[in-house]
């Protein structure tokens, strides 16, 4: 698990829960209360990244009120009006992640895409491929999973009824 304590300050809990949330609803979207990283974000990620499974089909309302909580408390991590992502790139958070990240390869090439403000999901998660170890084995590479795939694809839906069932 990531020490979120170097890259987050006083909104420390909720950036936790935000990431523990998320990888919960993975586990029971893949029925695996149970499961490991490699089995959580090899079943996530990759039909993520193929828009086949939409992040509404399998979100908790808890973690809805915490996305919401998060848009909130932490406007500096988000860039709404960014057509490839809803994440800030520039923000410390990202800086955060950039620096912290295990993975050479993967690190190297997140820093040049931020560097030359190349960054785009699509072009970094072809990097990743279909390598869910790597993102299991790199706890800030889970952290910007969990934010740009995850939380970033919560934006502009509509919650509503999710948020109902509760």
């Amino acid at each position: 698990m990531p020490n979120f304590t170097v890259c987050a300050n006083e909104t420390e809990p909720l950036l936790k829960e935000a990431f523990y949330s998320f990888e919960h609803d993975i586990k029971v979207h893949i029925g695996n209360l149970n499961a490991q990283s490699e089995q959580i974000y090899g079943q996530w990620f990759y039909p993520t990244l193929k828009n086949k499974l939409d992040v509404k089909e399998f979100v908790s309302p808890h973690t809805v009120k915490v996305f919401e909580m998060l848009k909130e408390s932490k406007p500096e991590i988000w860039d709404v009006y960014n057509e490839d992502s809803n994440l800030n790139y520039k923000s410390d958070f990202i800086k955060c992640i950039a620096a912290n990240m295990i993975d050479k390869d993967l690190k190297t090439t997140f820093k040049a895409l931020l560097t030359t403000n190349s960054m785009k999901p699509d072009l970094f998660s072809d990097a990743i491929g279909r390598n869910s170890l790597k993102i299991a084995r790199d706890p800030y590479l889970k952290l910007y999973v969990v934010f740009e795939y995850g939380y970033g694809h919560m934006f502009f839906n509509d919650f509503t009824e999710t948020e109902d069932h509760e």
